[in-house]
Parts: C-alpha cells; structure tokens; sequence
C-alpha cells in the first residue's frame, strides 16, 4: 500500500488480496485499488474509492 499526500487530500494505492464463498462457491482474487480521501473538519473523509481485478499469472 502506498499513501501519498496532497495539502488536504489523500491518495492511497495497493494490492489487497481476498478470498471467500460466494454461494457456495470458493474464490480467491487480487484487486488493484485507489481511494482518493479529502480532510474535511479534522478527519479524512472517502470521496472516491475504485478496484480493478489482477488477472491471474
């Protein structure tokens, strides 16, 4: 994960990999994200939030 900071905004990156069932169906995946965060009175606050699948190797 990498965060990087703009004055009052905030971008964050990375990889989070999930797993679980899904009707009765396993999975495992990678997601590759990005969350945009402003401070807003104080605290960060999620304004945009977007993932995209990894295909797999």
């Amino acid at each position: 994960m990498k965060v990087s900071i703009y004055g009052e905004t905030a971008i964050v990156t990375g990889v989070e990999n999930v797993k679980g069932t899904y009707r009765g169906a396993y999975s495992e995946m990678a997601i590759r994200f990005m969350n945009v965060l402003v401070r807003r009175d104080g605290r960060w606050q999620l304004v945009l939030g977007q993932g995209t699948p990894v295909q797999a190797k």
